[in-house]
């Protein structure tokens, strides 16, 4: 008798399990993922906080010294301190909006998760940002703040 039916290929069954067993490899790698991209969200705006702390110490140490006619901060963010940079006076009670829109316009970062501005002087912080505000003449407070309102990093500069 002659055999009709050919025998190359695969049933049904078996490119159902097939199917089946890559849907679930997907599953994995995708929520593997999706975790290592949060990781390193978190973790890219908590070192830019961190790292924000020395600089901002710099710029809090010059408002308040007594040269107030002398420029000794990059304030405009352009690799140089001349003519065009506030004086020490000028950043006096003014270093939130001078650091703010120089790490926002000029440098441009925003935030990992939403598009918006990554520095703010809002206080209470927005979610997904850094909050740069000046509760005293002589101290500065930075708060990051994740997606979901939990913070990141906190500290407060003092002036010696």
């Amino acid at each position: 008798m002659l055999n009709i039916r050919n025998k190359a290929g695969f049933s049904l069954l078996e490119l159902l399990i097939v199917v089946m067993i890559v849907n679930i490899l997907a599953a994995a790698g995708f929520t593997i993922y999706v975790g290592v991209r949060e990781k390193a969200r978190r973790g890219g705006m908590s070192k830019i906080a961190a790292s924000s702390q020395a600089e901002l110490q710099h710029w809090l140490q010059s408002s308040l010294s007594q040269n107030s006619n002398i420029r000794e901060i990059d304030t405009n963010f352009d690799g140089r301190v001349d003519a065009a940079d506030a004086t020490n006076g000028a950043l006096l009670n003014n270093i939130t909006v001078l650091y703010v829109n120089g790490r926002n316009t000029i440098i441009g970062e925003r935030s990992p998760w939403f598009n918006v501005p990554l520095w703010n002087t809002a206080d209470p912080p927005l979610p997904g940002t850094i909050s740069l505000t000046q509760p005293a003449s002589n101290q500065l407070k930075v708060v990051a703040l994740e997606k979901n309102g939990v913070i990141m990093n906190e500290y407060v500069i003092s002036a010696n």
